[in-house]
């Protein structure tokens, strides 16, 4: 059970920057805020998450550290490191080659390194590009954050989950489960609620509203949480999407989607550091839209 609400983000435990009195805590001990990835030596995930939860297990929902939790579980209990974990029983069954998706791209020699894409902020005066620093190599791996890869090996993990009757990776009946909800009746409860009007802008990619009425397509549309991400149960008024419609995305405006009974998915990827940037956001819904329009 325990598991089931780190990897749906309702066992309480949350980020810096949606919860001021983790900010508070964090303070009064002394630490920095964040802790920052490029601590001298590493950093665990205990280094770095380890705060007081913000509701009981399973009676709220935020979004929150539970993924990176989770993947300091396997590697106790597997007795491997996360990135060799994932190779082994994740992007080898799949045919995704050591170094294509990883969250030490340093260890990969200078191959890797020269594939890089930089980073860009947006100012007043449009982009302004810069490379990328150099990573610390022995970080202990953030299952929810500070992955490296490539869009085309990203979407060969995406792919294998749109036969129903299970692909290299999931049996069909572990398969279902990414694609139904999850949640207790008041962590849904909390995530519909969290995402009506500007509760939505913080998350990257395009989410319909829960409201009702006169709200555009995809109005009234419900959600639940699975171990894979946020999934439409009802899409709402004349939406594309289908009930299962799993989605989910990345600070640095990138996302991406399945739709099993539609037989799609997609990822849209930016190098663009401010998250929800205003201007990527209607590029998502256009760039699902486009797809949608040609089935």
């Amino acid at each position: 059970m325990l598991l089931k609400w780190l990897l749906t983000h309702s066992a309480g435990t949350s980020y810096t920057w949606n919860n001021p009195h983790v900010v508070t805590f964090l303070k009064s001990t002394g630490k920095t805020v964040p802790i920052p990835l490029t601590a001298v030596g590493g950093i665990t995930v205990p280094d770095r998450c380890s705060y007081p939860l913000s509701f009981q297990p399973g009676k709220g929902w935020i979004y929150g550290t539970g993924l990176d939790w989770a993947g300091h579980l396997v590697e106790r209990l597997s007795g491997q490191k996360l990135d060799d974990y994932f190779q082994s029983e994740i992007l080898d069954k799949v045919g995704v080659k050591k170094g294509e998706i990883t969250f030490y791209p340093a260890r990969w020699g200078e191959e890797f390194k020269k594939r890089k894409a930089g980073m860009a902020t947006r100012g007043k005066d449009g982009l302004e590009y810069h490379k990328l620093g150099e990573e610390p190599a022995e970080n202990e791996a953030m299952g929810g954050e500070a992955g490296f890869g490539s869009m085309l090996a990203y979407i060969t993990i995406l792919a294998d989950f749109l036969n129903p009757d299970g692909g290299k990776l999931l049996k069909k009946e572990y398969q279902e489960v990414l694609f139904r909800g999850c949640l207790t009746d008041e962590s849904k409860t909390a995530l519909n609620d969290g995402l009506k009007g500007d509760g939505r802008d913080w998350i990257v990619g395009w989410v319909y509203p829960t409201e009702e009425g006169p709200g555009g397509a995809g109005a009234g549309a419900r959600y639940d949480w699975s171990p894979a991400g946020l999934v439409t149960t009802e899409p709402g008024t004349d939406g594309s999407r289908k009930r299962g419609f799993v989605q989910w995305g990345g600070a640095f405006n990138l996302a991406w989607f399945i739709d099993r009974e539609a037989g799609v998915c997609g990822v849209f990827a930016t190098q663009i550091v401010q998250p929800g940037d205003l201007k990527v956001r209607p590029l998502i819904k256009e760039f699902e839209e486009v797809i949608y329009s040609k089935l």
